[in-house]
């Protein structure tokens, strides 16, 4: 996302919960992750969704900045940032939205 103009956030139905919990916990440095979701990548604009997505976001992107941690409660921090990973955030203007049933 960090070299990319544009990027997509995107809803699912709960049948997909295991899927999207296998991309969102391991890197794709170190593994097939998209494969092994067994989602499929769709280009949706200058960037991708996934032909499961009930709705996609198509966003431009006009601010990212290092994530600071330290700023979350404590109570927050300790449950998703304990491993002091380093995180960037986004923030984007939305250019489409993308029923799923339009793929």
């Amino acid at each position: 996302m960090e070299r990319n103009e544009y990027f997509t956030v995107s809803t699912y139905t709960d049948e997909y919960r295991s899927a999207l919990s296998l991309i969102g916990s391991r890197s794709g440095r170190d593994s097939e992750k998209i494969a092994e979701s067994g989602l499929t990548p769709v280009a949706a604009g200058k960037s991708v969704t996934y032909r499961e997505a009930s709705r996609t976001f198509l966003l431009k992107k006009i601010y990212q900045a290092p994530f600071d941690a330290g700023a979350v409660p404590e109570f927050a921090h300790d449950l998703f940032y304990a491993e002091e990973d380093e995180h960037i955030i986004f923030i984007g203007e939305v250019i489409d939205v993308i029923e799923g049933e339009k793929r």
